[in-house]
């Protein structure tokens, strides 16, 4: 075959390869979940009550064979009477290519001991819910009903990137399950005007003071999308790519993305964490019978090199 054929049938596969990833879709931007493909990220957060850290939380996303894995861990100071509680939470969910949950995992370790919910579908509206741990002595097992199509509040943004909801003047409604006290409530997102944010994507260590800031600057847009969660109002900022960059509340408690060796150091802990937390990959069982039980218990709110790469997805 001549050189130039195999050239332009190179050019021709790359051209091709680009407009599948980065073109609009066939409906002019209402992408269907299935036709929306989200990168495997690893992000970071800081966790800040007014002007204070009080915690750091991150959100990993990696592609499944048949779907995608949303893992989010919250480290956190809860501010109570006379001492604050350290709480550690670690939530898994699985999700289908058509980003309909398949189950997922929830782990809250602190000083009172260690709850864990495994949770697995057992149709569109159905969920088996075994629950360990604190309260129990025996693992006891219940079944959830839930509308189709719910998400864990981790993954909305991504749910809304996938559903095409990411445009200026879209209202979408979503049914938003709690992975601790497992209710549903829907969320009404409003989509606003798209701005860019110009955020620290890696992390470089001063050798006399060992405080770590800023390396390098990246530019994300990012839409304001706004919501009402348990009666406050919400507002956040989210990515074409269905990545949260700011989230806040008007409690004074925000979310704010920046590199790990950011926001860990500067998460003063003031309680060691005596309790080890599960695991990230808690199994999930099937339920071979479902019984009603007593529910689970509602749990209470309760190293580097001195330059560092950028984070995937930071």
């Amino acid at each position: 075959m001549p050189a130039t054929v195999v050239v332009l049938i190179w050019l021709g596969a790359l051209g091709w390869l680009v407009a599948r990833e980065y073109g609009p879709s066939p409906e002019g931007g209402n992408a269907t979940p299935s036709q929306v493909r989200l990168p495997p990220t690893a992000t970071f957060y800081a966790l800040n009550a007014g002007p204070e850290q009080v915690g750091l939380f991150s959100l990993t996303t990696d592609t499944l064979p048949n779907g995608l894995r949303v893992t989010s861990r919250t480290d956190v100071d809860v501010p109570l009477p006379l001492v604050s509680r350290r709480l550690l939470t670690t939530t898994e969910a699985v999700y289908d290519r058509r980003f309909v949950l398949r189950g997922f995992s929830t782990s809250v370790s602190g000083e009172a001991g260690q709850l864990t919910l495994a949770v697995t579908a057992v149709d569109p509206t159905t969920l088996s819910v075994v629950a360990t741990g604190r309260g129990f002595t025996t693992p006891d097992t219940l079944a959830l009903s839930v509308p189709t199509g719910a998400l864990l509040p981790d993954a909305v943004p991504l749910g809304l990137a996938s559903r095409g909801g990411l445009r200026s003047g879209t209202v979408t409604v979503l049914q938003v399950l709690d992975p601790l006290d497992l209710s549903v409530q829907p969320w009404e997102l409003r989509v606003g005007a798209e701005s860019t944010f110009v955020l620290a994507d890696s992390a470089v260590r001063d050798p006399a003071s060992g405080t770590w800031s800023a390396a390098g600057l990246s530019s994300i847009r990012a839409f304001r999308v706004s919501w009402t969660e348990r009666g406050l109002p919400v507002r956040a900022w989210i990515s074409r790519q269905g990545e949260l960059i700011e989230r806040v509340t008007p409690l004074g408690l925000t979310v704010l993305r920046s590199p790990f060796e950011i926001v860990n150091s500067r998460y003063v802990r003031r309680r060691p964490r005596n309790v080890q937390a599960a695991p990230l990959e808690v199994p999930i069982p099937v339920p071979a019978r479902l019984h009603p039980g007593r529910g689970p218990a509602t749990p209470g709110v309760g190293e580097n090199p001195d330059r560092c790469a950028p984070h995937r997805g930071s």
